[in-house]
């Protein structure tokens, strides 16, 4: 099986995620080799390991360890969007764009009224649409209890955009 020591020389990683260390509970370097746990993060809820008093991800580890990163991106993707799966053929470096084309290829993207926050529904945002330049951004802000950004990003179609 594929593993690669870290730069540290105390900690190696296998390439099905497993992190191992030669330093035993005194911080003292020893011969063999022992298995560190993997704890699943609540407030991510990626895989994560502690290395020298820092919490490090796995999916970074194993990103860094054996994927090649020739265009120097600095995000590790999940390629199916599952955060625990951390197999090296669905991680892939990128960046923050390609991660959220992974999200809409995927069908994790949440929009428009679907999204638990949303004010506006498809009806609100077409009478917005067609009577923005009838009525004042504030006062299509006031009308529906959304900020004036808001209209804004929806009249320069950032925001809503799917809808026609």
């Amino acid at each position: 099986m594929k593993e690669k020591i870290l730069l540290c020389g105390c900690h190696k990683i296998k390439i099905n995620g497993n992190v191992y260390s030669r330093l035993d509970k005194g911080r003292k370097l020893i011969k063999k080799w022992r298995l560190l746990k993997n704890v699943l993060s609540k407030s991510t809820r990626y895989y994560q390991v502690s290395l020298h008093y820092k919490t490090e991800n796995i999916h970074r580890l194993l990103a860094i360890n054996f994927i090649q990163n020739s265009n120097n991106y600095p995000w590790v993707r999940h390629l199916n969007d599952i955060r625990t799966d951390n197999r090296i053929k669905n991680l892939a470096w990128g960046n923050k764009k390609m991660n959220g084309e992974d999200k809409v290829k995927n069908g994790h993207s949440i929009k428009g009224e679907k999204h638990p926050c949303s004010k506006l529904n498809e009806k609100k945002v077409k009478y917005i649409l067609k009577n923005i330049n009838n009525y004042s951004l504030n006062k299509l802000a006031n009308k529906f209890n959304v900020s004036k950004k808001l209209i804004l990003l929806i009249k320069q179609r950032k925001k809503w955009k799917h809808i026609k």
